[in-house]
């Protein structure tokens, strides 16, 4: 479950109507999740930063390197999620395409989960772990 699962619902009454609604809707939400998200993808970039400066092997430092890969990788997404976002957003001509896009954003947020988020925090968490085997 997440908080977009009732734009997504079969049980709403009209994808067409949840459509017509989705950009209004989500147009805030964007406008105040964005600084945060931007703060924490920063605050991620300059932590693995920082964790190569002071890595304490090169064991560590290896998987520290790929824990920050694996954090920019996130980048890739980008230009996709931009794209979706700006149809969700779309009031002009609003329906069904909305949800639609909502659908492949929140798809492809599933992917990129997959691909960069889950094996950042793994080599994170053995970088750690080499880092305090060696102290």
């Amino acid at each position: 479950m997440h908080a977009f699962n009732a734009w997504l619902s079969p049980d709403f009454p009209s994808v067409y109507s949840a459509g017509k609604s989705l950009p209004h809707w989500f147009e805030p939400f964007a406008t105040r999740m964005l600084p945060e998200l931007g703060f924490y993808f920063l605050g991620a970039i300059f932590s693995g930063i920082l964790n190569l400066y002071t890595a304490p092997t090169d064991a560590a430092w290896s998987w520290y390197a790929a824990s920050l890969g694996f954090n920019l990788a996130h980048i890739v997404f980008s230009r996709g999620a931009l794209t979706e976002l700006r149809y969700v957003r779309k009031v002009e001509g609003a329906g069904e395409g909305n949800v639609e896009a909502l659908r492949r954003w929140l798809r492809m947020n599933g992917w990129r989960f997959v691909f960069s988020e889950i094996p950042a925090l793994f080599t994170a968490v053995v970088a750690v772990g080499l880092g305090m085997k060696s102290a």
